[in-house]
């Protein structure tokens, strides 16, 4: 079976949980920006570290999707997304760099398949932190840590289907 790392990233940080045969074996998250967005001096270093990892693991790093919303959404909606299109380039880049496989685990699908459903924020964020409790998190789990573990679960389950 292959070994999953899942990631869930955002302008401030990178969380990641690595998954092989459905079992959890680490969560953690690289700092990438403080409030104002100055870039960490570790970040770099970091998310190279975690592909080496990856690339000496035989990893498939699975990337959560980053999704727009609908039209008439606020300003501040698109500059997030922006950032995260950054963001993900960035991991995707540092990939490629070490020969690593990314995919793409489209938000919505990993919230069906791990989750069982799709709609309500806080009751995703539950859900997503239950779960990942389930499968040997620490209780002190982050909510990006926790959304991390349900994407290396979603990767771990599509890469096997």
């Amino acid at each position: 079976m292959t070994r999953v790392i899942g990631v869930d990233a955002d302008w401030r940080r990178v969380a990641y949980a690595v998954v092989q045969n459905g079992e959890l074996s680490r969560v953690a998250t690289i700092e990438r920006a403080n409030a104002r967005g100055r870039i960490d001096e570790r970040y770099g270093q970091r998310l190279t570290s975690l592909m080496r990892f990856a690339q000496a693991a035989g990893a498939v790093v699975w990337l959560e999707g980053r999704y727009l919303v609908e039209a008439g959404a606020a300003k501040r909606n698109v500059q997030t997304f922006d950032r995260l299109c950054r963001v993900a380039g960035e991991i995707e880049h540092e990939a490629r760099r070490n020969g690593v496989p990314v995919e793409e685990a489209p938000v919505s699908a990993w919230h069906a398949d791990v989750l069982g459903f799709t709609r309500g924020r806080e009751e995703l964020k539950q859900a997503a932190r239950t779960k990942a409790l389930q499968v040997g998190a620490l209780p002190d789990v982050s909510e990006h840590e926790a959304d991390a573990v349900c994407v290396a679960l979603y990767g771990s389950e599509v890469s096997n289907e």
